[in-house]
């Protein structure tokens, strides 16, 4: 799965502790946001949440994903 605009990692830490333990990519336009998942996740264990930075208008995704989640995001426009 990928959450898009992932900020501090609040659902995609969340999906990845979850019972299905999905490979979550935590995605965000902002370099701290994607060092502080990076960091969170190391913190906590969590091996399948791999965080990625990406431009507004590019994903860099390395594989397709089954769900995206969106919360809370526009754009920068």
């Amino acid at each position: 799965m990928a959450d898009f605009g992932a900020g501090t990692g609040y659902f995609s830490l969340r999906f990845a502790k979850s019972e299905a333990a999905p490979k979550v990519y935590a995605v965000d336009i902002e370099p701290q946001m994607v060092s502080y998942v990076r960091q969170r996740a190391a913190k906590e264990g969590l091996t399948n949440v791999i965080a990625v930075q990406a431009p507004a208008d590019q994903p860099n995704l390395p594989e397709p994903v089954d769900l995206v989640l969106s919360v809370d995001t526009h754009p920068y426009r």
